[in-house]
């Protein structure tokens, strides 16, 4: 339920009353997505924590829309992915963070209200892959339950994307390093009640489980 990776231009990020519970005996991993140079490089990686006496009053749940089946043909100008899912309980938005790589032109995330009303999440026209960040809105967004959240990301693989790390442009698939692409829309949110949460995750868990593994035989 946490922004626990890091990512170019991120900032670390206060959430009272929403501490992160570490029960005593804990491994913390810390995995790093590196790109060889070629060369001896020397890595020296760090974390910080900030200790609270204050128990967390209520645990947040994420849930995360995108594509792991992008598979882009060299010199596509607006290749699209999306995803979307129902919530079948109330919850409240407290924060969104997107990712992608260096294709991406724009970032379009909304939720489709039972009423019919379009609430705008996040939109990114021009995406920047060195400037990333986890968005916190101001007041939590409350969302009912039968709402319909939903991403739509384009990509440009041609010459004319000036981000194109690929000259001449190549076919470029899903996959962790910088030279591949990835499309995602993580959204934090908090329920009310512990049962609500347990019924988000029986409801969410299995539609990450099947992307990730389309993401694995991918790879």
């Amino acid at each position: 339920g946490y922004f626990l990776g890091w990512t170019p231009g991120q900032r670390a990020h206060a959430m009272p009353g929403h501490a992160w519970y570490l029960p005593g005996g804990a491994d913390l991993v810390v995995e790093l997505h590196l790109t060889p140079t070629g060369k001896a490089e020397r890595v020296q990686s760090s974390i910080g924590l900030f200790l609270s006496d204050v128990a967390p009053s209520r645990t947040p749940y994420m849930i995360r829309l995108g594509s792991q089946r992008i598979d882009i043909p060299a010199g596509a100008l607006a290749y699209g992915t999306s995803d979307r899912y129902v919530l079948p309980v109330d919850v409240d938005l407290l924060a969104v963070q997107p990712h992608a790589h260096n294709l991406a032109r724009s970032i379009k995330g909304y939720a489709q209200l039972p009423d019919g009303r379009r609430e705008w999440l996040i939109d990114i026209p021009d995406w920047d892959f060195r400037w990333q960040d986890v968005y916190r809105y101001t007041a939590p967004v409350h969302l009912p339950r039968g709402t319909v959240l939903e991403m739509q990301y384009t990509y440009d693989n041609s010459d004319g994307n000036p981000r194109n790390p690929h000259r001449p442009p190549r076919r470029v698939t899903f996959g962790q390093t910088s030279s591949s692409e990835m499309g995602d829309l993580w959204l934090q949110v908090s329920t009310a009640s512990d049962q609500d949460r347990a019924t988000l995750d029986a409801d969410y868990a299995p539609k990450m489980l099947a992307e990730d593994i389309a993401g694995d035989e991918t790879t």
